[in-house]
């Protein structure tokens, strides 16, 4: 039966893919004269969604937390990994979320 999971979820996560790339605006120049720091979070444990993104807005920065559909609240040995919630408090808060397979 797992290996049915599996590997439904990886089609469910190809479909997702080439429906990103449809949907996914053009690519845009950003101009600026100042250096340009981009702070990612893969997955988006837990350490990432309180202290990584605590870190961030005590400098009144913000960053970009990756996450992946199908591993969304996942709890594992060491951590657990974004919810939903998760993703709607951090965008709330001014961070950019993306998605990624």
């Amino acid at each position: 039966m797992r290996d049915v999971e599996v590997k439904i979820g990886a089609f469910v996560d190809r479909l997702a893919n080439r429906a990103i790339w449809q949907f996914a605006r053009a690519r845009r120049t950003l101009e600026t004269e100042a250096p340009l720091v981009s702070f990612t979070f893969d997955d988006v444990p837990d350490s990432a969604l309180h202290e990584g993104a605590a870190i961030l807005e005590r400098y009144d920065v913000r960053g970009t937390f990756y996450i992946a559909g199908g591993l969304a609240g996942r709890v594992e040995n060491d951590r657990t990994l974004i919810t939903a919630e998760g993703c709607a408090g951090l965008l709330g808060r001014g961070h950019e979320i993306g998605w990624h397979t």
